[in-house]
């Protein structure tokens, strides 16, 4: 359980796929030098082990990672990638870039699971294949592949807070043609006394052809539509608010040609478009009786992608690629102050080369690069990088470091936005060192890897006060910010089917005189227990108890209604989920799974972002048929 979460497993030399084979995308190209790139991975068990509602409660569990929560299901979320910003993490979405134009992060709110393969996570700064954005790292979600015998399941849970979901997923291929997807419904009404209620519909498909020999036809799509109640709206006012509602449409489509020319020569064709649209809608109230806000912000993102490898023998691999982006908003918001709003786009192209090197009988590996991003706005930026890995086969100790510059442009609320923008911004640059050990003891029974860090951000662009009068703020490059930190992660399979898991992550923030990092702790980590056993009554079945221990440390933030700042203190919490799996007497070869959660077990009152309270102990339960 949680192999993939709980360390980096896959180390350079281990991956199971010729250097030589059909052209891998950009995610699978990175996977290909896990080790040396600081790479975890989240598989579809471990999803599944969780029972996971969303991409952010599984990236809750991995290491280096934080996420925060403004109160209840459906409210914003945001992730923090070893101590970086949130619009220093670049999100992915089978290879497509989804953060938002005007806000520069990804809202993990309605992102659901269903019919997620794996998530992977690359711990610091993306480097030559991921550009901008990437700064502190790139969470990349992958669809599952249809393939093999098709399968389909329907399940159906429910919870307090009059919460429900209804889940259908399905899978398979025939001759040429593989097709998954999943369609889910989730309502609750939260666990406030009005006005914290949350719907999602979600739906996603993916389909595979091979029309040609060495030749792969790739189709992706993505819908979620979301509504939920913003109880908290009024925090500044220290009152709740009872009509604040906010509503999304997401769509994702993506469509790739791959195709092997010739032994070791291969390229892929790549092209997608996003749209997100967010509504805004607080009428007046008793808080605010003259006040109202009507806010739309729909964004676009339409990207195209060419790139070429050749690979010699099993010795090296040389990628070549190149990559357009064009980003667009249209922002209108109305409310009781007056109107605002901005048009604005942008385009950027991007080119990359990079070459990967495995040496010494795939002893050594070495990866070079360097990237090219010619932005509209902001002309060129070069963002070298490297790294390496070494295996000790004597002892089995892995070795690794690397080296990565980055950089990131200012969004476009931090350059346009009414009364806060500042036209005059230039990019964000990093540069970041790591390395990292990993040493198996008593046959793989205890894993233990260590790794540190150092990355400076200069130019780092935060909200300055720029008049106390009127209180008001202005984007600026305020200067630069230094982050390190240490990272252990050790793995035990002490019993058979027991595998206790865990990590902690320091972080030591150097900053300017007046600079304050927020919301992200200097010590947090994890403890996962899970234990698996089979044939419990009969020889099919499986019982899965999964146990997950939180601890995040204290953590400076902002305290409405006073606008002060003030420390967050620590919080702990405990999840527990059970589920038992055994053939089904309802049709032929089906199974039947009975399974439950229960989240924050001892009813902890915690707040994730000061100011809104996380929810109480809060449960599912449920049944899944699979045939």
């Amino acid at each position: 359980m949680f192999e993939a979460v709980e360390a980096v497993r896959q180390a350079a030399y281990e991956t199971g796929a010729p250097i030589h084979a059909a052209l891998p995308t950009r995610e699978e190209q990175a996977q290909d030098m896990a080790a040396m790139e600081e790479r975890i991975r989240a598989c579809e068990a471990d999803i599944r082990e969780l029972q996971a509602e969303t991409v952010a409660d599984v990236l809750r569990t991995v290491p280096g990672l934080g996420v925060v929560q403004s109160g209840s299901r459906g409210t914003a979320t945001s992730v923090f990638i070893r101590g970086a910003e949130s619009d220093q993490a670049l999100v992915l979405i089978d290879g497509v870039e989804v953060n938002s134009p005007t806000a520069g992060a990804f809202d993990f709110s309605n992102l659901t699971t269903d019919n997620i393969e794996r998530i992977e996570i690359l711990r610091g700064s993306g480097g030559t294949l991921y550009g901008s954005q990437a700064v502190g790292g790139v969470i990349n979600i992958l669809t599952k592949k249809g393939e093999g015998t098709p399968t389909a399941s329907v399940s159906a849970e429910g919870g307090n807070g009059a919460t429900h979901r209804e889940v259908f997923t399905f899978s398979g291929s025939h001759g040429r043609v593989g097709l998954s997807g999943a369609a889910s419904y989730l309502q609750s009404e939260g666990f406030r006394k009005f006005n914290d209620d949350y719907r999602n519909v979600s739906t996603n498909l993916r389909l595979d052809v091979t029309p040609v020999p060495q030749g792969w036809l790739r189709g992706f799509f993505r819908y979620s539509g979301a509504e939920v109640g913003l109880f908290n709206n009024n925090n500044f006012l220290a009152g709740p608010d009872p009509d604040a509602r906010q509503r999304s449409d997401f769509v994702l489509l993506k469509g790739e040609w791959e195709h092997a020319l010739a032994r070791g020569l291969s390229y892929r064709l790549a092209g997608a478009y996003v749209r997100d649209n967010l509504r805004f809608f607080d009428a007046p109230d008793a808080f605010e009786p003259g006040s109202f806000t009507v806010s739309r912000i729909p964004v676009e993102l339409a990207t195209g992608e060419l790139q070429v490898n050749y690979a010699w023998r099993d010795l090296s691999l040389t990628t070549v690629g190149f990559e357009f982006e064009e980003r667009s908003a249209d922002v209108r918001s109305n409310s009781s102050f007056g109107a605002s709003a901005y048009d604005k786009s942008r385009n950027n192209f991007s080119y990359y080369l990079q070459e990967q090197l495995r040496l010494l009988h795939e002893r050594l590996f070495i990866i070079g690069g360097l990237r090219v991003d010619d932005n509209e706005d902001f002309g060129s930026e070069v963002s070298p990088s490297w790294s390496l890995a070494y295996l000790v086969t004597r002892t089995g100790t892995k070795l690794k470091g690397g080296f990565a510059e980055g950089f990131r442009a200012p969004n476009f609320n931090e350059l346009f936005f009414p009364h806060f923008g500042n036209p005059d911004l230039q990019p964000e640059r990093s540069s970041e060192w790591n390395v990292g050990v990993e040493q198996a003891l008593w046959g793989q029974r205890v894993v233990v890897e260590v790794a540190y860090f150092t990355r400076r951000v200069k130019g780092l662009i935060e909200a300055v006060l720029v008049d106390p009068q009127t209180f008001t703020f202005q984007a600026q490059n305020v200067g630069r910010v230094d982050v390190q930190g240490v990272e252990v992660i050790p793995t035990l399979r002490v019993l058979p089917g027991l595998t206790l898991s865990g990590n902690v992550t320091y972080l030591d923030f150097d900053t300017q005189p007046g600079r304050r990092i927020l919301r992200r702790p200097s010590t947090q980590g994890g403890v996962i227990v899970n234990y698996q056993r089979r044939r419990v009554r009969h020889a099919e079945d499986l019982l899965t108890v999964t146990l997950n221990l939180r601890v995040v440390g204290g953590r400076e933030d902002v305290e409405p209604p006073t606008g002060m700042f003030r420390r967050n203190p620590m919080y702990a919490r405990t999840d527990v989920a059970v589920s038992y799996t055994f053939p089904s007497p309802l049709w032929p070869a089906s199974q039947l799974t009975v399974y439950g959660k229960i989240v924050n077990l001892f009813d902890r009152s915690y707040q994730e972002v000061l100011g809104f309270r996380s929810p109480p102990l809060h449960y599912l339960a449920g049944v899944k048929v699979s045939f």
